[in-house]
């Protein structure tokens, strides 16, 4: 009963959802704030300048939260059209975790959408780009009140769509730059002592996708910074990495995965996020994928990838206060 209760809910507020003027417009007020939020967060302001950096002329070079122009440009009636136009029964996921039989959620969501018709034209309004290769090194330099240097370097990857990549890179993100233990973090933080942080990770799209590291120093140590890391992935390259290296690494990124889908609220979300992407087998395959990786994939992925020719890096320095001192030099 409860669950019959809870789908028709569901499936009422996408079809008869009336958006009443001053929801919207708390909402509208709300994003604007997060607008500003994201405006004051360094990290934040690396990633939006980054995409634009790397994806110009596509969809992705857009902020996701869009501008308080734009947000405050959208109308009650921009929120129906969308609607009716992207959200019909062949462009969506229903996902059901719990004490249910599968043949009974899917009678009940049979019984609920049986008058709703699908729109046989949806793939045609889907946004499709191209989405070139970047070649060379980018940069961009911002300044903003911060107390130190934060640095993003982004390789432009395949996404999910390179099913062995994408797992290959996620083990090579944790050797370089995934706790304590990892090859960074050794050199950097506690062996040389020229920043304060440093992690790299994959940010998978999906038919393309980033390598990132990131990392917070004081400004007169960026150039250093820059130069450990171009080194260890030189050597990641050309040095077979230690078995027992990789054993462990697989290990964490397997159980990370498990944790990450403790609960079924974990597990509706994943599943339903990669089946709307129409890669399902990336998430039931994903300890299958990394375990089978091999030293020699380590090795093909980041000469193909992680080229010291071809990447982009973001810096947003202390601003330099009109006859004053840095702090934290």
């Amino acid at each position: 009963a409860n669950f019959s209760l809870a789908a028709d809910v569901l499936v009422d507020a996408i079809q008869n959802s009336s958006f009443p003027e001053e929801e919207i417009q708390k909402e509208k007020g709300v994003i604007k704030e997060e607008i500003n939020r994201k405006e004051d967060n360094p990290s934040g302001k690396l990633y939006e300048e980054m995409f634009k950096t790397m994806f110009p002329g596509t969809p992705f070079y857009h902020p996701v939260l869009g501008t308080k122009e734009s947000v405050s440009r959208i109308t009650r009636e921009d929120f129906k059209n969308y609607l009716s136009k992207y959200y019909v029964p062949n462009n969506m996921t229903a996902v059901v975790v719990g004490d249910i039989k599968t043949r009974d959620a899917v009678k009940e969501f049979e019984k609920l959408t049986l008058d709703w018709k699908p729109d046989e034209g949806i793939q045609e309004k889907l946004a499709k780009f191209d989405i070139p290769r970047r070649k060379g090194i980018k940069g961009f330099t911002l300044e903003k009140d911060v107390n130190m240097s934060y640095v993003m370097m982004a390789f432009q990857a395949s996404g999910l769509s390179d099913k062995r990549e994408n797992a290959t890179l996620d083990i090579v993100s944790s050797i370089l730059g995934e706790g304590r233990s990892s090859r960074l973090y050794r050199r950097i933080i506690e062996d040389e002592q020229i920043a304060s942080s440093v992690q790299a990770f994959i940010y998978p799209l999906t038919h393309t996708g980033l390598f990132i590291i990131f990392g917070t120093m004081d400004r007169g140590n960026v150039q250093k910074f820059r130069e450990a890391i171009i080194e260890e992935i030189e050597k990641l390259r050309n040095e077979t990495p230690d078995m027992e290296e990789l054993k462990k690494v697989k290990t964490m990124l397997k159980a990370d995965f498990q944790f990450s889908n403790e609960t079924n609220s974990d597990i509706a979300q994943t599943l339903g996020h990669y089946n709307t992407l129409a890669i399902l087998d990336r998430v039931t395959e994903y300890e299958k994928s990394i375990e089978s990786v091999t030293v020699e994939e380590i090795k093909k992925y980041v000469s193909d990838v992680l080229t010291p020719e071809s990447y982009s890096i973001g810096i947003i320095n202390q601003r330099i206060p009109s006859g004053g001192e840095l702090h934290g030099e």
